[in-house]
């Protein structure tokens, strides 16, 4: 009866302990979220990020789906696009200008990925949020 209770104490003490782990991961990943979040005009290696984490890439990538719903990868396209957007509707900057300053390689990914996502291309989308 005494081991079977110093067993459960035990078990008590261990979920103690993974709660304040969880608690500064949680915290840490906030940071990864707001770093992709305001970086994502500039390449992002998702294995340095992983690292910051003590995360296995495999993991960091498991990790971030299971907290956000998408991929890390996928975040930051959505993030891109969403400033894609904006810069679309309230600017007249060029598509070229416009996918390097969202972090797109070229002009040509930018437009794949864009209408993929949007189901417009980047100047039907401007033509469309623009009234004309």
């Amino acid at each position: 009866m005494i081991e079977l209770k110093l067993n459960e104490l035990f078990i008590t003490i261990q979920r103690l302990d993974d709660t304040g782990r969880t608690r500064k991961q949680s915290k840490n990943f906030e940071y990864i979220i707001n770093y992709i979040s305001d970086n994502y005009h500039s390449k992002i290696l998702f294995k340095n990020l992983a690292g910051q984490l003590n995360f296995s890439y495999d993991y960091f990538q498991h990790y971030f789906k299971d907290i956000t719903g998408l991929s890390p990868q996928q975040f930051l396209i959505c993030r891109r696009i969403q400033a894609a957007k904006v810069m679309l509707t309230e600017g007249r900057a060029s598509c070229t200008d416009i996918a390097y300053r969202c972090g797109f390689s070229n002009s040509a990914q930018f437009s794949a990925i864009f209408k993929r996502e949007t189901g417009l291309s980047p100047q039907q989308y401007r033509k469309t949020a623009q009234g004309e």
